[in-house]
């Protein structure tokens, strides 16, 4: 009976610890790929987005505090959307990035992003200085 028992707490001791392994690998190549998207975005596409961006704040008195499409300001496919804020900082959304539909980048002049356009539950991770993905 002791001998049977223990089998047991042996294999749930063995199960648990493979389970464990199994999700911090999962987690660990989740992260992975989640720094490498930012990383190749850093590298390959910042320069692209830092030029539009560039472009719009140009063009800065095109800008209200009311969202404006800005397709005339960058090339196809980017489309993007501006604003200018209270503080008089400006914020360009860039809808459609890797992730599809629902996902992009927010460039924004001010010193912190304090109103995130969009849905206030939606997901924002702060990429640069200026530069934020959601």
């Amino acid at each position: 009976m002791v001998s049977t028992r223990r089998k047991l707490l042996a294999a749930l001791g063995t199960y648990i610890g493979l389970l464990a392994a199994a999700l911090a690998f999962l987690q660990w190549s989740a992260a992975r790929s989640f720094d490498e998207r930012h990383l190749r975005w850093l590298q390959e596409q910042r320069p692209a987005y830092d030029q539009m961006a560039g472009k719009v704040i140009a063009q800065r008195t095109k800008l209200t505090s009311q969202p404006r499409d800005l397709g005339d300001l960058v090339p196809p496919p980017f489309k993007a959307s501006g604003m200018t804020n209270a503080a008089g900082s400006v914020t360009i959304q860039f809808p459609g990035g890797e992730g599809g539909p629902r996902h992009g980048y927010l460039y924004h002049s001010g010193a912190l992003l304090t109103n995130l356009p969009g849905d206030p539950d939606q997901y924002i991770y702060h990429l640069t200085n200026e530069w934020y993905e959601y």
